[in-house]
């Protein structure tokens, strides 16, 4: 399971161990006002999206499961991908439900709908 909140962490907790395995510092995440509003997983499970925010501003990005190792407090991972576009927090995130999508959705704190494609450009 993965979670984050008002530090700016993402962690994955093993729900079998009931444990912390991983914690991944997100990229500004030394700022004390950044939080993790929103984490939503691809349908196959190869990557995750996380949306931050810093003050009035945001970041949501693309992040590769195959970097995370099963260490805490190794900060190894890096997001693949800063998806642009949003000029305030990102409070919500949908990843399409269809096989090997590109595709999610995003819903901002300004009520802003935004339709996002994960492909490197």
């Amino acid at each position: 399971m993965l979670y984050g909140g008002t530090t700016g962490m993402v962690r994955l907790y093993d729900t079998k161990e009931r444990r912390v395995v991983k914690e991944i510092c997100t990229e500004s995440s030394s700022s004390n006002n950044q939080r993790v509003l929103c984490i939503c997983c691809s349908p196959l499970g190869t990557n995750f999206v996380t949306s931050t925010s810093i003050g009035e501003g945001g970041q949501l990005c693309l992040w590769d499961m195959k970097t995370l190792t099963m260490e805490i407090g190794n900060s190894a991972a890096v997001p693949v991908l800063d998806i642009g576009g949003h000029n305030k927090p990102v409070n919500t995130v949908d990843w399409s439900a269809a096989m090997e999508s590109s595709t999610c959705i995003c819903g901002t704190v300004d009520g802003r709908v935004i339709v996002s494609t994960l492909l490197n450009q």
